[in-house]
């Protein structure tokens, strides 16, 4: 393997627990700019390695693509380098459902871009987070990077071992 996949180990508790931060800095930005809509972005890396110089770059990379496509409208960007994996937030006007077609359409561009989670983030008025899926704009559902079915029923099963999810992503980096 490559130097992809080299850098510090994270555990389950870290992962869960840069998830919840990641929630508490998601309500802070929306209940700060509630007429914006937020674009959470992250990367699906397997196994206990989640940051690394090389994947860092392809984020950054992937980050300025983001920024460009939702020129002039995005407004506020809160960018994190931490162990358990980049995190941005964006802070964009516009409407929701046409800012999650958009990203959509750039996740579909190359399966490179299928390693990114581009969630489109709202609060409504008690407070609550939700996000706008693929489902409520009657859109595809996301699809394996190995074998094309339902990405999230081979994730679930665990159909494909972290090693060959690696050396897909490996594959794909190399191809980019």
């Amino acid at each position: 393997m490559s130097n992809l996949f080299s850098g510090k180990p994270v555990s389950l508790l870290e992962m869960l627990d840069a998830r919840e931060k990641r929630s508490y800095k998601q309500k802070d930005l929306l209940c700060k700019y509630p007429n914006l809509v937020m674009v959470s972005m992250t990367m699906n890396i397997p196994g206990e390695i989640k940051n690394s110089e090389q994947l860092s770059d392809i984020f950054d990379s992937m980050l300025g693509r983001v920024k460009e496509l939702l020129v002039p409208d995005v407004i506020v960007v809160n960018d994190a380098n931490i162990k358990t994996g980049r995190e941005a937030f964006l802070l964009i006007k516009g409407n929701a459902k046409d800012i999650k077609r958009k990203l959509v359409k750039l996740e579909e561009e190359s399966p490179l871009n299928r390693l990114f989670d581009l969630d489109v983030v709202l609060i409504d008025e008690d407070g609550v987070i939700y996000q706008i899926s693929r489902d409520d704009l009657k859109l595809p559902k996301r699809l394996c990077l190995i074998c094309g079915k339902n990405a999230k029923e081979c994730s679930r099963s665990r159909k494909h071992s972290v090693k060959e999810l690696q050396e897909e992503i490996e594959r794909l980096v190399i191809n980019e």
